[in-house]
């Protein structure tokens, strides 16, 4: 869309499917809707065939199948949801992340904390800096802490 123009969709407005599908400049993402409807198809997917092993096994009449899918079929469906919620969740961390990154940029390019305030132990602070000796030098970029200092140039001592 171009610049100024009257639909231009605001930020964190969430945009129709196929809207999101020709966004070609990648600013809106099918996002937590998407990964619902993936963990919706999973669910009915896996419902559906552990039922059919189910039912199959029983209309064979061989007991043996039959107890070995009544342990079996329950078993490797709960595997199944629990590894598909394991990596959809992964997926949704992934589009939260990017979400608190974007506020993050927002508010610090206008010289703001974010809404929920800056993370702990962020918001810019300095690195700290530690004393310098000429036995121990340091990178003003990458200042080292005195518990691991940065050792000088001499024989590897872990070679043996």
């Amino acid at each position: 869309m171009p610049e100024g123009d009257a639909r231009q969709r605001p930020i964190g407005m969430p945009p129709n499917l196929l809207g999101t599908l020709y966004d070609m400049e990648f600013k809106s993402f099918l996002g937590e809707g998407a990964v619902k409807f993936l963990y919706w198809l999973t669910v009915i997917l896996a419902s559906l065939i552990a039922a059919v092993y189910l039912v199959g096994a029983i209309f064979t009449g061989n007991p043996i199948l039959i107890v070995i899918a009544i342990i079996l079929v329950p078993t490797l469906y709960i595997l199944e949801l629990v590894y598909a919620r394991v990596v959809l969740e992964a997926i949704t961390v992934v589009f939260r992340m990017s979400g608190d990154i974007r506020a993050i940029l927002t508010a610090s390019a206008a010289g703001a904390p974010p809404a929920g305030g800056w993370p702990a132990g962020g918001g810019g602070a300095a690195a700290p800096q530690y004393p310098q000796s000429p036995e121990y030098p340091q990178s003003p970029e990458y200042p080292q802490s005195p518990e691991y200092p940065q050792y000088p140039p001499g024989p590897d001592y872990g070679a043996g």
